[in-house]
């Protein structure tokens, strides 16, 4: 109970910050959303839906990332990520900086397919490499331009969140513009616990914020926020792939 409060104390924090730093994402409606669809395939053979976006009058380029959360259960090399399958397990593996993942619910069977894998930080940083050849964990700058496109955090977040039934009601003002679709995975805490689920989409970034955390995103079934904090390493979120 006492590790349930503290996140929701930080959660709290960061919806009260969520809408005012960053402020390179300035709303513009002026936006090109959808540029096109492909797809990639992980070392699993698990196929994931792409979606392509740019912006119309800012010269940022465009991003390809994956329209589904990451389910790999190997690193590029071949060498499997270790796997916990209790929340003892979980918790046991803390301490010792390991990457590892599990599914929602430590249940592969259900929860697997239909929100994908949880992933401490560590996973993102190995140099065994995680996302399929010619892509990469999104840095905190790859999810500002995101926002950037989409008007900024205050807006953002109801644009790429899903219409599904994954989400808890009332799902404000998810729309799903560029089918992103972003879902109620939630997380994995410290002590092997998840938290969150059918309430909030969780992503890594790959940047560090110091030795224990690093910055996550993070979108919402009652707001339409995309909000950003930083977050301890050693907890389980998803992971969006982008391509280099």
């Amino acid at each position: 109970m006492k590790n349930r409060s503290l996140v929701l104390v930080k959660l709290m924090l960061i919806g009260a910050i969520s809408s005012t730093l960053f402020l390179g994402c300035e709303k513009n409606q002026d936006l090109t959303y959808l540029k096109g669809t492909g797809s990639v395939t992980d070392i699993d053979g698990n196929t994931y839906k792409t979606i392509i976006i740019g912006h119309t009058f800012l010269d940022m380029g465009e991003q390809e990332w994956m329209a589904e959360n990451l389910r790999v259960t190997r690193f590029n090399d071949g060498t499997p990520i270790l796997l916990g399958t209790s929340q003892q397990e979980w918790h046991n593996m803390v301490q010792t900086n390991e990457p590892q993942f599990a599914w929602c619910n430590y249940n592969p069977a259900v929860e697997g397919e239909t929100y994908g894998a949880l992933y401490n930080f560590h996973v993102t940083v190995s140099d065994k490499g995680l996302c399929p050849d010619g892509w990469r964990v999104p840095t905190i700058d790859d999810w500002e331009k995101l926002c950037i496109y989409f008007g900024g955090h205050t807006d953002a977040g109801g644009i790429l969140k899903s219409v599904s039934n994954l989400w808890l009601s009332p799902n404000t003002d998810a729309t799903d513009e560029i089918e992103f679709a972003s879902i109620p995975n939630g997380l994995i805490g410290g002590d092997g616990s998840q938290h969150f689920l059918g309430e909030m989409g969780w992503y890594w970034s790959s940047t560090s914020f110091d030795s224990g955390n690093a910055y996550a995103f993070h979108t919402n079934y009652n707001d339409a926020i995309l909000g950003w904090s930083f977050q301890p390493k050693w907890d389980g979120r998803a992971i969006r792939c982008i391509k280099e």
